[in-house]
């Protein structure tokens, strides 16, 4: 039995590296597969979803600075699914910085929606969509 994939903030840059060139070395050997039609933006969109919140939810489940973001905002009011929503744009925006060459946030964005910052606050070049209310 294999044991359980560290979580990726626990790894050292090796182990990083080491997991991310298994990833480079699975696609060489089996290749992916771009016969099809190119997926709709929709389809996309839908994709990005699914992999933000089945991150947040690992995220909130690991615990740290997660949960203490989530139970904050509860506490404060926002409705569960809102909160939900909020951190899942944040850690969306969180990647996008991420993708762009920006530093990773994401502890620092937590602390900021715990402080009862807002997204546009965190994140004055609008990176998303609508909202940035305060939460």
């Amino acid at each position: 039995m294999s044991k359980p994939p560290k979580p990726w903030h626990e790894m050292t840059d090796q182990e990083k590296s080491d997991d991310i060139q298994r990833s480079v070395d699975h696609h060489a050997k089996h290749g992916t597969d771009f016969g099809g039609r190119p997926p709709t933006p929709q389809r996309l969109a839908s994709q990005a979803i699914k992999v933000v919140s089945d991150t947040l939810r690992a995220q909130l489940l690991e615990g740290g600075d997660a949960i203490a973001t989530y139970a904050a905002l509860v506490q404060r009011g926002v409705a569960e699914e809102v909160a939900f929503d909020v951190m899942g744009k944040a850690l969306y925006c969180c990647m996008f910085e991420v993708t762009q060459g920006g530093a990773d946030r994401w502890v620092q964005v937590m602390r900021g929606l715990r402080e009862g910052r807002t997204l546009t606050e965190l994140f004055p070049d609008g990176l998303y969509e609508g909202g940035g209310e305060r939460a």
